[in-house]
């Protein structure tokens, strides 16, 4: 008449299939899942990230995405300042390049955010002068990325394009300082 308990809980598992079990593993009190230190990795910023896409608007994210330049920016020049090897200038143009990717993704939101005819004026004056900002970073990166692409083949005047390119590269920083510095709200 009446299935036993381990035959009721075999139903159940048989019902609700194996994403119930997790959840029961899970909520078990007194069981503490604690990641391990060592296993966990620091993102590449090389690689793609979940900022990597055009916002419709969202100045949080906008704001986060120049961030994010500034920093790879922050360690492209890092990275150059360690020596003019080659592998050193790889890694120094892929940053830069990643920092131009989010740029060019923050433009177009704030873009956006300026062409919005539902925004507030002074919402739309900040988004001019963020886009007037986002643009003066991203032409001091792609000079700084044009010069790194210039010392990497060239041995004997490598010096003097990564010396231009840490110049560009730390000169872009301020003008995405400012932009995100107007992308408060």
């Amino acid at each position: 008449m009446y299935a036993s308990g381990r035959d009721r809980r075999r139903s159940f598992v048989s019902r609700c299939g194996t994403g119930m079990i997790a959840l029961m593993i899970v909520a078990t009190p007194g069981v503490l899942v604690r990641p391990n230190p060592t296993s966990a990795q620091q993102r590449d910023p090389s690689q793609p990230g979940p900022l990597e896409y055009i916002s419709r608007g969202d100045s949080r994210v906008i704001r986060k995405q120049v961030e994010i330049a500034i920093k790879a920016a922050e360690m492209a020049v890092e990275t150059l300042g360690r020596g003019a090897e080659a592998d050193n200038l790889t890694r120094a143009k892929d940053l830069a390049a990643k920092s131009y990717v989010l740029l060019r993704y923050a433009l177009h939101g704030v873009e956006l955010v300026a062409n919005d005819e539902q925004r507030l004026a002074s919402e739309k004056l900040l988004a001019r002068m963020a886009v007037t900002a986002i643009n003066q970073a991203r032409e001091h990166n792609l000079s700084a990325q044009r010069a790194i692409d210039k010392s990497i083949p060239v041995s004997d005047a490598r010096e003097q394009y990564v010396e231009e390119a840490i110049q560009d590269l730390t000169d872009s920083i301020p003008s995405a300082r400012r932009a995100a510095m107007l992308l408060l709200r």
